[in-house]
């Protein structure tokens, strides 16, 4: 059952983000607070994002029937990624949108449950071509956020179709991306060493 569901909720996202002029928003008129603040937060999130990391915002929404429960929000980018730089982007999306979500003192009230976790959000992005046709190299198609776990897809070239590559925790992400951005920074930090280094060593020389 799961995974039937599971299923669904891939072909619906894929069906979205094959027609970029289309867009959903879930988001109800009534005129409670609440949801103008999660607009507020939702609006803010996406300018940023579409500035920081090149990707365009393909729709939003979520479940605000009593209060804020979940918060959707789908992205396109057109260009190829493999699962590194997804997971890297999915990551960075995600910790940015809870950071500003906790941290926004007027939502807080209005919360299904403080603090608002990974599992309480739906973000998606899809990898296009620019003419928005699809990459049949078996590189990520779909990588998106359910029930707190990280998916990655590729499309199948023969039946087109998309098909999981792996799926990881939100925290399991985290903890690698976090580990590769400690391994990048010494590593700058040695570079710099080794090139003032050889700087010192030259002036000696001469």
């Amino acid at each position: 059952m799961g995974f039937m569901m599971l299923e669904n909720v891939k072909k619906i996202i894929f069906a979205l983000v094959a027609f970029p002029v289309f867009v959903f928003c879930l988001v109800n008129d009534q005129n409670e607070s609440y949801i103008s603040y999660a607009k507020d937060i939702m609006n803010e999130f996406i300018k940023q994002s579409t500035r920081d990391y090149k990707i365009d915002c393909i729709g939003s929404g979520g479940g605000f029937a009593k209060n804020v429960d979940q918060i959707a929000i789908k992205f396109v980018a057109y260009r190829r990624a493999t699962v590194e730089e997804a997971r890297e982007l999915e990551v960075s999306l995600i910790k940015n949108l809870l950071e500003r979500i906790n941290t926004d003192k007027r939502i807080k009230p209005y919360l299904s449950e403080y603090p608002f976790k990974a599992k309480n959000l739906d973000i998606s992005v899809s990898f296009r071509k620019k003419n928005a046709g699809r990459y049949l190299d078996e590189s990520v198609a779909l990588v998106f956020l359910a029930r707190g776990k990280i998916f990655y897809d590729y499309i199948n070239p023969k039946t087109e179709e998309l098909v999981t590559i792996m799926n990881e925790s939100y925290e399991e992400a985290l903890k690698i991306v976090n580990s590769a951005a400690l391994t990048d920074m010494k590593d700058n930090e040695m570079s710099l060493w080794q090139s003032f280094c050889k700087m010192l060593f030259n002036k000696e020389k001469i």
